[in-house]
């Protein structure tokens, strides 16, 4: 689940796709007709924000990346705060993201 929560905090078309996920579950009725599925919308607390903009998500626990992989609020946070302060544990995956944009844009020849 890291990787796949460390790819849509640092790559704005797979948090969008990844949040219209949510919306989806979210309106989805259950089987039989009951309510619609809650989804996360809490803010971090900023000392956690601090740490995972510090060491990665692998500093969260299990029950603190399910709270992230399904709080919209929280992703686009993280988001944000990742791309504001660019922070060294996570230039790797954001210059990757920047490289496979680069990659996939047409060629002049095309």
């Amino acid at each position: 689940m890291v990787d796949y929560l460390s790819r849509i905090v640092t790559n704005r078309d797979a948090l969008n796709d990844h949040i219209r996920e949510l919306q989806a579950f979210a309106l989805r009725e259950t089987p039989e007709g009951g309510e619609a599925q809650l989804v996360g919308q809490e803010s971090w607390e900023d000392e956690d924000l601090e740490t995972v903009l510090e060491n990665g998500l692998d500093a969260l626990s299990d029950e603190r990346l399910g709270f992230l992989r399904y709080n919209s609020i929280a992703l686009f946070e993280l988001f944000d705060a990742i791309n504001d302060s660019l922070p060294s544990c996570w230039v790797d995956l954001v210059m990757a993201d920047a490289e496979r944009l680069w990659d996939s844009r047409p060629s002049r020849d095309q």
